[in-house]
């Protein structure tokens, strides 16, 4: 392997590890549904372990890569089910609010 080769991989390794966090942030209710079914996921992580047996350093970039995708996918719909619980609490607060301004008129 030549130098030229192994820098390539170098900046192409540590381009992947510092934007994941970036285009995770950006696309992820664009991928969401992508990255929800199972199968996808399997195929993923086999072609991570493949990818091992060649440049175990590219692989375990790639797995840290994937596990902060995974996490920023699931920590937006966490996010989004508490605002829907907030909007939920608030559409009742303003309900019983309307409910007590008419029982004393």
């Amino acid at each position: 392997m030549s130098k030229n080769d192994q820098y390539l991989k170098t900046f192409v390794v540590m381009g992947i590890a510092i934007f994941s966090n970036t285009i995770a942030k950006n696309y992820a209710s664009k991928l969401k549904p992508f990255f929800d079914n199972q199968i996808i996921k399997t195929v993923i992580l086999f072609l991570i372990a493949y990818n091992a047996s060649k440049n175990i350093y590219m692989s375990i970039i790639l797995a840290i890569s994937f596990i902060t995708f995974i996490n920023i996918l699931n920590e937006s719909e966490v996010e989004e089910a508490f605002q829907q619980t907030k909007q939920i609490k608030d559409i009742e607060h303003f309900t019983n609010t309307i409910q007590n301004i008419k029982t004393t008129l």
